[in-house]
């Protein structure tokens, strides 16, 4: 047979183990609230981030795209810029053409009606 322990002694180490039990809860607990904290901040950022990256490639891809519409407006607008003015260069040269005619046909029709009313 066992003999008893004292009473004093037996109850040392079961509020020591009941105390350092107590104390690794309260460690676990604290563990495990830092944890979660730190993965909300981890999402919080990773969400952040992945929102900025996207932002910019989004941005980028847009400008890119205008830009690219932009040089297409403007070399059309430049094609038909220039072949306005071919347009309109030909119309003056024709218009100047035909005034030249014109203007030498009043002068011929002007001399001839000199030379025929001449009395010779």
């Amino acid at each position: 047979m066992t003999t008893p322990e004292p009473k004093g002694q037996l109850d040392m180490p079961q509020n020591r183990l009941e105390h350092l039990i107590l104390q690794l809860s309260s460690n676990l607990f604290n563990v495990n609230e830092k944890l979660e904290r730190r993965i909300d901040e981890l999402e919080n950022n990773f969400e952040q981030r992945i929102t900025d990256k996207l932002t910019d490639k989004i941005s980028n891809l847009i400008d890119t795209k205008i830009q690219k519409e932009l040089n297409t407006v403007r070399t059309e607008v430049k094609t038909d810029m220039n072949n306005m003015q071919d347009k309109i260069n030909s119309l003056e040269k024709t218009v100047r053409e035909n005034t030249g005619v014109i203007e030498r046909n009043e002068s011929t029709c002007k001399n001839k009606l000199v030379i025929k009313n001449l009395r010779i």
